[in-house]
């Protein structure tokens, strides 16, 4: 006889020390999403020596982009997907998906503050509504750029255990040509060579920078991805960015 004390510091945590002990002591795999993934020995008889085993995540952060969409529910009425990436003790910590949609929603700004969003051949044309790609914000507007900022402070006042929110850009591209983003951009026009770092970046450390100001312990997540994951010369990002390196071969 004995004890077993299967815990960790959060519920999550502790969900996740149940998986491990099935895992690494009893022999359960979960190598895809759904039953047919699922290997689960039977034994007639468990029988432990004295265990002391403390695990600490190897990585930060374990996330595969797609598991988050609707599939089946499992016999538990949690969706398969999710389920699977709980058995595998993969977690989202921080955010760094497409957001900036969100952050200036064309449904509340466009009509009063057209120039906060793209410029495309000569005219500004905000997106239509609802709309969660193929546009970016204006990334030299100073009042896009404020109420960014402002609508990130607020999200983390509302939500005091955030620790994170996205300024990714949307999917897509359809950056704004205004002369002003123009001049930070280099290509453009050409499907193969058009780079938009240096405007992107120096878009993210601005709102980095002041949200910084007002909330140093939170992170401003966002993907170096497409047309702003390549490097210039120079380039410094503020400490409180965390970038996701998307790198195409390794996508498709």
């Amino acid at each position: 006889g004995g004890d077993l004390v299967l815990a960790g510091p959060n519920p999550q945590a502790t969900e996740y020390a149940v998986y491990a002990f099935l895992e690494d002591h009893c022999g359960a795999r979960w190598y895809i999403p759904g039953e047919i993934g699922e290997v689960i020995p039977r034994h007639e008889r468990l029988v432990f020596e004295a265990l002391d085993d403390t695990q600490e995540p190897a990585f930060l952060m374990r996330k595969f982009s797609g598991t988050s969409m609707a599939t089946a529910l499992s016999a538990t009425g949690r969706p398969i997907s999710a389920e699977w990436e709980n058995h595998n003790r993969l977690r989202r910590r921080y955010a760094f998906h497409h957001n900036l949609w969100k952050l200036l929603d064309p449904e509340i700004y466009g009509d009063e503050h057209p120039d906060w969003f793209p410029m495309i051949d000569g005219v500004r044309r905000p997106p239509q509504r609802n709309s969660s790609s193929g546009w970016q914000p204006c990334m030299t507007s100073e009042g896009g750029i404020a109420q960014i900022i402002a609508n990130i402070r607020a999200e983390f006042d509302a939500n005091p255990e955030l620790n994170s929110v996205s300024i990714a850009p949307n999917d897509g591209g359809g950056y704004c040509n205004c002369q002003e983003c123009l001049a930070l951009s280099e290509n453009v026009g050409d499907p193969q060579e058009e780079n938009r770092s240096r405007l992107f970046w120096q878009f993210a450390n601005r709102i980095a920078r002041e949200v910084a100001k007002t909330h140093a312990d939170r992170i401003i997540g966002t993907l170096a991805y497409s047309y702003s994951k390549d490097p210039y010369e120079g380039l410094q990002i503020e400490p409180n960015i965390m970038p996701f390196y998307v790198t195409y071969p390794s996508v498709f």
